[in-house]
């Protein structure tokens, strides 16, 4: 049977951290596994409509405040070849 389950956080796919890559991978796996999955992050500039067609995850970006704590700064990333 098929679960609603909602992901909030500061960390996710591209950063290069080992907290964004346990949330991107969770939501993955719940993916996979027949499950509805939203991931609420900060509004990142990142396109993730690839990730989301791929994954069949939903990304919502979101301004600080809401669920994400308004006195954090966002999390910038590195690109690395091949991703």
């Amino acid at each position: 049977m098929s679960k609603n389950i909602l992901i909030t956080t500061y960390f996710f796919y591209p950063e290069i951290l080992p907290r964004a890559f346990r949330a991107f991978e969770l939501a993955k796996e719940f993916a996979i596994r027949g499950h509805n999955v939203t991931v609420y992050i900060p509004n990142y500039e990142y396109d993730y409509s690839t990730i989301e067609y791929e994954t069949g995850i939903k990304v919502i970006k979101i301004n600080s405040g809401f669920f994400i704590n308004r006195n954090s700064k966002k999390v910038n990333y590195k690109k690395q070849p091949g991703l």
